[in-house]
């Protein structure tokens, strides 16, 4: 009796084993192969068209997007991701549950349409992040050629290096800190407050723009009777944006000298290409589909 006792034991520890081993397994998907991740997982690697949906209390501890493939988190709550990373011309996309860090790389695309990004958001080279819904308590850094639009949800702060780009049409963001030759293009949503360096340039799309504090608006141009301003100084920028008459307000944290930041009337297309924002347009047709993939 007590062998068979010993022998029932050691098999349950075994199956035990196994199931936490097969739990903890990694997985790679090649082709067009697809997997319903339902499980927790060490390691995800998707290459080439693969497609992989995290739902119900499937996780991955560190998730890797290459090629064309696309990884989708739709777990209803808890975490889903804990480190993702984009490659080429792969795509992320969030719907609901939690990933703690996102970094993104060559031409992928990463949407959020819900859920949340607890930690970071680091962009590189031509990687495209957009959110539509959701709530990004992390900070984000858009670095090299990356670009980002915020059409909603909410999101903690930006940072923009280098030629990277930022498009705001909606949505909530607390803080966006520009360096070097970082853009951003601003007509709509909520936004907490800039802060512009070296030479970056910030354009923000709007009315009936009024200045406190020590900001002044100083006319630089006028096309077909719209006058185009440099705002000038730190203080408080107030105004309301195309279509609405709800009253936002910015505060220019710091303003460097040879940085800039315009408050353009609409029109303003064709004094964004004369301000050299042109290319920051053309950008937006690559974020364009970055929002088709979360509509997918």
């Amino acid at each position: 009796m007590r062998n068979t006792i010993g022998s029932f034991v050691l098999a349950l520890v075994a199956v035990t084993c196994l199931a936490a081993t097969s739990a903890q397994a990694d997985f790679t998907l090649i082709g067009s192969q697809h997997l319903d991740v339902t499980s927790s997982h060490n390691n995800g690697i998707l290459y080439d068209t693969s497609t992989a949906e995290i739902t119900g209390s499937g996780a991955i501890s560190y998730a890797y997007v290459n090629d064309q493939a696309a990884l989708t988190v739709n777990r209803t709550s808890g975490t889903g991701v804990t480190y993702a990373y984009a490659y080429n011309q792969s795509q992320l996309l969030l719907k609901s549950g939690r990933v703690y860090y996102v970094h993104g790389y060559g031409d992928s695309a990463t949407v959020m349409d819900g859920g949340e990004i607890y930690y970071s958001l680091s962009f590189y080279e031509d990687s495209t992040f957009s959110i539509i819904s959701g709530n990004a308590s992390a900070n984000g850094q858009l670095r090299n050629n990356s670009s980002a639009n915020v059409a909603g949800g909410a999101i903690q702060l930006i940072y923009t290096y280098d030629n990277s780009s930022l498009t705001m049409t909606g949505g909530f963001m607390s803080s966006l800190v520009m360096y070097h030759n970082g853009n951003a293009l601003i007509s709509g949503g909520s936004l907490g407050a800039i802060s512009a360096s070296n030479t970056s340039v910030a354009t923000i799309v709007g009315k009936d723009f009024r200045v406190t504090g020590g900001l002044s608006l100083v006319e630089f141009d006028n096309i077909n009777g719209v006058p185009q301003y440099e705002v000038v100084g730190t203080g408080i920028l107030n105004g309301t944006w195309a279509g609405s008459d709800e009253i936002w307000t910015t505060y220019i944290n710091s303003n460097a000298t040879t940085a800039k930041i315009y408050a353009v009337p609409e029109p303003a297309t064709m004094s964004l290409i004369g301000l050299g924002l042109g290319g920051l347009i053309i950008r937006r047709r690559r974020l364009k589909l970055a929002a088709h993939c979360a509509a997918a």
